[in-house]
């Protein structure tokens, strides 16, 4: 990343928030593939259960 004179602590601490919350968003898009995964076992498991 390039870097200029015109920067101060604002540009530093506005580039770790937007970091921080990249990783926020990675965790959260993580949980959400998580979740769906274990709705659709769920799903499968009820559909195989009215089959019987």
């Amino acid at each position: 990343m390039q870097t200029s004179k015109h920067e101060g602590p604002d540009v530093k601490e506005l580039q770790e928030e937007i970091t921080e919350l990249k990783n926020k968003v990675r965790k959260q898009d993580k949980r959400i593939g998580d979740l769906e995964a274990r709705l659709l076992a769920l799903e499968q498991g009820n559909n195989n259960e009215e089959a019987d």
